[in-house]
């Protein structure tokens, strides 16, 4: 793909752009000012919620943040052009289920601009005042995967291994990417994603070029054009510098 066809480039933080210090290199940093120069529409992509996004966006001159794996989408003035929360009666679902087989397990609840940890069920209805758009599982992650598994209203996906992470229906990185694409009127396939894990491949897919780096899973690297260096190693920024002849 010729560097003059690719209009929009998007970005996984952890594992990918994000060393594991999670930062981002000066060098990345300055490869990204000058795609941004070039006019590139630079959209991150993550897992992450709203707030742990917004240093990463304005450090690489981003447009657009795609958060809670694809539960909102964020313009980098802050304003929120997309949400999709997981209905309530499913949200109550899940908590009840959950507490009825863990008493004690600790619950990350994502809400638009805030995050509570919630530690029972009795606290789940005094610190949860708005739309939920994720909710995050650190202990007993498989074992709550195939205890909900019979609920379909919502998405589940074991990040990294051993974290599960619940989102609405129609709330996938895939769907939140396809969704932004159609508000800049870019085709799909003038756009080229990167990513490591198994949440990312659907962008892989989707996208005229998906790029993981070394550090990827294998099922990952398989749904990939291109495989680059290390997210320790600059590698995202090595492969678009190349691509783009910004550092020759």
């Amino acid at each position: 793909m010729k560097q003059n066809e690719i209009k929009l480039i998007a970005v996984d933080l952890d594992g990918t752009l994000l060393n594991d210090q999670k930062k981002i290199s000066q060098y990345s940093q300055n490869v990204f000012e000058q795609l941004a120069m070039r006019n590139k529409l630079l959209i991150i992509v993550t897992a992450r919620n709203y707030l742990r996004t917004t240093q990463f966006l304005n450090e690489i001159h981003g447009n657009y943040a795609i958060c809670n794996n694809g539960a909102s989408i964020w313009r980098k003035d802050g304003v929120c052009v997309y949400a999709n929360y997981i209905e309530s009666q499913v949200c109550d679902r899940i908590m009840r289920e959950i507490y009825n087989h863990y008493h004690n397990i600790d619950l990350e609840i994502i809400m638009n601009k805030k995050t509570v940890l919630v530690t029972s069920r009795q606290q789940v209805s005094c610190f949860i005042d708005e739309p939920v758009e994720g909710i995050l599982i650190y202990t007993h992650a498989k074992d709550i995967l195939t205890l909900l598994s019979h609920e379909h209203h919502c998405q589940k996906k074991l990040l990294e291994g051993n974290t599960l992470f619940i989102t609405g229906q129609y709330a996938t990185k895939r769907l939140g990417l396809e969704y932004l694409l159609k508000l800049v009127n870019i085709p799909a396939k003038c756009a080229i994603a990167f990513g490591d894990d198994i949440n990312d491949i659907e962008v892989l897919e989707l996208c005229a070029e998906g790029i993981v780096p070394e550090n990827g899973i294998p099922s990952a690297k398989k749904s990939a054009t291109a495989v680059c260096g290390s997210n320790n190693a600059d590698g995202i920024a090595k492969w678009l510098s190349k691509k783009f002849s910004i550092f020759d």
